[in-house]
């Protein structure tokens, strides 16, 4: 019932007061208050609806809209702080057109995901070298070999400073895999005496032979060496131990050219007695004791030996 303050009064006195109701009442638009308003409570919805969030539900329109709007800042906020966790530049006050044309901008290399794996529909390409190592592939390679995968290197770069450089395929490696370069001249008895290259210690065998000068005449015959890193075969004759007994003045003992074990030449001259030298004379090393005085039957002078640089001769006495 409408308030009371219009009064109506007839000619005869009566006072009247005029009343309505939404029914009768009607807006611009034609319709009644009471369909505009039926009207708009089916477009702004009922605030009483048991159906909203417990954030909106009995709150007016100005209430709902701040909840909102708070929400949704929270979410673009929520948004743009992700952005820049993942390296992308973004703001607050971005609007959510801008953030999702930078989500939009973000790309996604295949060939750094690992081949099963997808990100943003992009399908991964990089090969996981862990899964791929073969053992039986590289038989022995060493003990540790049945526990560990291996990959060869493609190619390989040695004109380092006493370095080799090995080309890794491209893939995902963990400390389980090594890369190595296979080399079948690579073992000891390619590497000098006393140096050790990689782990691996040169032959004994294995010297230096620049310095060397012999030729095959003065190795015997069977024999070899090596100079200046050429075998040689040596060609010097064997002719074992050399042993003689000289017994006549002059005689010699030849030796021939070659090898010559050692011996034993030995002067054995007949007659080469102390008695047989006169006194004072050394002959091949046996001092005389004979009687030095010598008389001429004819003249009956006496001579002695005596001797000077010159020799030995009859000293008169």
């Amino acid at each position: 019932m409408a308030i009371k303050n219009v009064e109506i009064q007839d000619d005869t006195g009566t006072i009247y007061y005029p009343h309505t109701d939404a029914s009768v009442v009607k807006c611009a638009n034609g319709q009644s208050v009471e369909t505009q308003f039926a009207e708009n409570v089916k477009q702004i919805g009922n605030i009483n609806d048991q159906t909203l969030d417990a954030t909106l539900k009995g709150k007016s329109l100005t209430e709902m809209t701040k909840v909102l709007f708070t929400n949704a800042n929270n979410g673009k906020t929520a948004v743009a702080n992700a952005l820049v966790a993942k390296g992308v530049s973004a703001l607050t006050t971005d609007t959510f057109t801008v953030l999702a044309s930078k989500i939009n901008a973000i790309t996604f290399d295949a060939s750094k995901l690992l081949v099963g794996n997808t990100v943003m529909a992009i399908a991964g390409t990089m090969l996981n070298r862990v899964t791929m190592a073969s053992d039986a592939s590289h038989a022995g390679l060493g003990d540790e070999q049945a526990v560990i995968g291996r990959f060869e290197a493609p190619l390989v770069w040695t004109k380092g400073n006493h370095s080799i450089f090995l080309n890794v395929p491209k893939g995902y490696y963990d400390e389980t895999v090594y890369i190595y370069k296979s080399d079948p001249n690579y073992i000891s008895a390619n590497i000098k005496a006393g140096v050790s290259i990689f782990g691996v210690s040169g032959k004994t065998s294995v010297v230096e032979t620049s310095d060397t000068n012999a030729n095959a005449n003065s190795i015997i015959k069977g024999e070899s060496a090596y100079v200046n890193g050429i075998k040689i075969t040596g060609t010097m004759t064997d002719n074992g131990y050399q042993n003689a007994t000289l017994t006549t003045q002059g005689e010699t003992k030849v030796v021939p050219l070659g090898f010559t074990g050692g011996g034993t030449i030995t002067a054995n001259i007949s007659n080469l007695t102390p008695s047989n030298i006169l006194g004072g004379i050394i002959v091949g090393g046996v001092t005389g004791t004979g009687d030095p005085l010598v008389k001429d039957l004819y003249s009956g002078v006496s001579y002695i030996l005596a001797s000077d640089l010159n020799g030995i001769y009859l000293q008169q006495i």
